[in-house]
């Protein structure tokens, strides 16, 4: 398969696999997931054609994984461990951040704001170059910002 295939698969089946591994139960799963019962009925059905597998047997204690499901339950954990990270924002650090933004005004805007900026932005990012090295005005080159 390859990753242009994945548009015709419900990437929430996975979700709802992983909680069905854990609950070993239709209807607990489906309260975890908050959906019906029928509804998580009508994704086990999903998730068996997908796979070509039955991958839970009825018993009277519960759902009993298949040989399938339970090779599929680590590859299915990893992958949604590493979906979160994917999706998870990052926090902005200034200290760690390795970015240069240039910032271009008039002459008597960068006498009044390099001062106070540039020591704010030394005191953040201490290991970099002089955050006020390299203030262009507009005619000379691209900026992230222009004042003025």
């Amino acid at each position: 398969m390859n990753p242009d295939e994945l548009k015709h698969i419900d990437l929430n089946l996975l979700v709802a696999f992983n909680a069905l591994m854990d609950e070993r139960n239709v209807s607990r799963a489906a309260e975890r997931m908050q959906v019906t019962q029928p509804a998580m009925s009508r994704t086990l059905q999903r998730l068996r054609d997908l796979f070509q597998d039955p991958l839970f047997i009825r018993t009277p204690k519960g759902l009993d994984p298949t040989a399938r499901s339970l090779e599929l339950r680590q590859p299915v954990t990893m992958a949604l461990g590493q979906l979160i990270t994917l999706l998870t924002p990052s926090e902005l650090n200034p200290a760690t951040l390795d970015r240069t933004f240039t910032l271009a005004m008039a002459d008597p805007f960068a006498a009044l704001l390099t001062p106070p900026t540039g020591t704010k932005a030394r005191a953040a990012r201490p290991q970099g170059q002089d955050p006020t090295e390299g203030i262009y005005r507009r005619q000379h080159g691209i900026v992230d910002q222009w004042h003025g």
